[in-house]
């Protein structure tokens, strides 16, 4: 459905849902257990969120990143990831994503052994 989705998007040019459709495929393919296919989807999504500046889409895709990063043991490409997406959150005042994404880092931290320290 996501891919049909997609195929419409582009045949009208919608690129807002484009980028929305590629993150739901990156989606699919981390819960298939796929993290390589699933970072190609979010870059792709972040590429199009880019071009058209839709911060808020590209907070989204950054945090998805992260958690692929995470997931591959690239926890300073996590941190990357999660601290762009906070910065974005942060600015739009979206509370819910703030909370989510300082639990995120808390996570990195903790795989860490705390060999950091707070950033």
């Amino acid at each position: 459905m996501y891919r049909d989705a997609l195929e419409i998007h582009e045949e009208i040019g919608h690129k807002e849902g484009m980028a929305s459709d590629y993150c739901n495929l990156g989606n699919v393919y981390l819960k298939r257990g796929d993290p390589d296919k699933a970072e190609e989807m979010y870059r792709d999504a972040l590429e199009i969120n880019d071009e058209i500046g839709h911060k808020k889409g590209m907070a989204s895709d950054y945090c998805n990143l992260g958690i692929v990063y995470k997931i591959r043991g690239d926890l300073d490409k996590a941190e990357e990831m999660y601290r762009k997406s906070l910065r974005v959150f942060q600015k739009f005042g979206n509370k819910v994503m703030v909370d989510k994404i300082v639990e995120l880092l808390k996570e990195v931290e903790k795989l860490r052994g705390g060999e950091h320290g707070s950033r």
